[in-house]
């Protein structure tokens, strides 16, 4: 059986597009952004679940994008699975043509993106597919040996990730991952490096508690900054905040009231456009002195279970996977769905390739909000309203891998 490779990382694509065609569609990255964000909260929930209280790191774009792609090849009932739990829209242009837009729209200066084609020399694939994604997401083609030289090609791939990710996603793809059977290696990476618009002053990091889901206590190094441009949210259960960077991205935080209240935060919040309706309810304009602690995860999965058990299952199945708008072999499948991220946050900024509580205020000081237990996070683009990295802290300074 002719298989299909989704190694998705810290991805997405590159697009091209030229002023007078985004205005043409100006509402379609909107689109694309609704779509986004609700496969974000849906796609957390199974991966929370399974983590059983580990951090959590993941790009909901990226994948989103990337699958977008393995869309665009389908037909049938494997194109409704992929449309209903993607959320695309069924026009295969305009879901295109957002897409194109939404990555238009990024800002170049802290996101960098590439796609390609990885395909075997002996398999055929079609130049109306690869002229299409070409024309709308930027993906380039190159031809490998998977049959006789499957592992030189697995290193290739792994290389392109890491160049294209500045060395931060490494070793992708696992060995024995390609073998003679596998037909095409769809890849996309997004690299993404935020400087804080207010940086965090070094000088006032030092060491202090964080406690853990468990109730014990943690030293780790804990950031400060303080500015009146910062977003600030108090909800029934949570407070949020939104620190900006100096593009059009911000990281927003929310942080449940009681140490012991992330899940009753997640059961209430998940599936409920989470961060759009945090960040319409921030407001700033006044002194936020924020304390929240340095930290750095990998997180690596494969994506093929979970998105099974989201209902997607033909395109997993051998001969019934109707991927037919990109090949004409009808035995092509996807074999596998893999994602590796890694995000960074220190006082400069962000590098993603992710006892008072909460809240005390005097009235002439600052409000003052620490970070101190298990929260969620989103590196949020404020223009497109994309969710570009999702995920929670409970383990500051831990890296993992699933």
């Amino acid at each position: 059986m002719a298989r299909i490779l989704i190694p998705g990382l810290l991805l997405a694509a590159l697009a091209f597009s030229n002023f007078a065609f985004c205005k043409a569609y100006n509402n379609n990255s909107e689109v694309v952004a609704a779509a986004n964000n609700k496969f974000a909260t849906e796609l957390y929930k199974l991966l929370a679940r399974d983590a059983k209280g580990e951090n959590v790191f993941f790009s909901p774009f990226s994948i989103s994008l990337c699958m977008a792609m393995v869309y665009l090849m389908s037909e049938g009932e494997t194109s409704m699975e992929l449309a209903q739990v993607f959320h695309y829209s069924q026009n295969r242009e305009e879901l295109a043509i957002s897409f194109q837009q939404a990555l238009a729209q990024l800002d170049p200066s802290t996101i960098s993106w590439a796609n390609n084609l990885f395909i075997d020399d002996n398999f055929q694939v079609k130049k109306s597919y690869k002229d299409f994604v070409s024309k709308y997401l930027g993906a380039a083609s190159e031809n490998l040996d998977f049959k006789k030289s499957p592992e030189k090609s697995r290193t290739y791939i792994n290389q392109w990730v890491s160049t294209n990710t500045k060395g931060k996603i490494t070793n992708l793809l696992e060995r024995g991952s390609i073998d003679a059977h596998t037909a095409m290696v769809l890849a996309s990476v997004l690299y993404f490096k935020g400087e804080w618009l207010h940086g965090f002053k070094t000088s006032w990091t030092q060491k202090r508690d964080f406690q853990l889901l468990d109730g014990t206590k943690k030293k780790v190094e804990m950031m400060t900054a303080e500015h009146s441009d910062y977003g600030f949210a108090d909800m029934d259960n949570a407070i949020a905040v939104q620190i900006p960077y100096k593009a059009n991205q911000s990281m927003v935080i929310i942080m449940p009231k009681e140490y012991n209240g992330l899940q009753r935060l997640e059961d209430q919040l998940i599936g409920k456009d989470l961060f759009l309706n945090v960040v319409n309810k921030l407001y700033r304009g006044f002194e936020i002195q924020v304390t929240m602690p340095k930290f750095k995860i990998e997180d690596t999965f494969n994506l093929r279970g979970t998105l099974k058990e989201m209902g997607l299952n033909k395109i997993f199945t051998p001969g019934k996977a109707e991927l037919t708008r990109g090949s004409d072999d009808p035995r092509l499948f996807l074999s596998g769905v893999y994602h590796k991220t890694a995000i960074e946050t220190n006082e400069d900024g962000t590098v993603a390739a992710a006892a008072t509580g909460a809240v005390s205020a005097a009235l002439s000081a600052p409000l003052r909000v620490i970070i101190d237990r298990p929260f969620l996070f989103s590196v949020f683009d404020t223009q497109t309203k994309n969710i570009i990295f999702f995920g929670r802290m409970t383990k500051p300074n831990l890296q993992q891998g699933r």
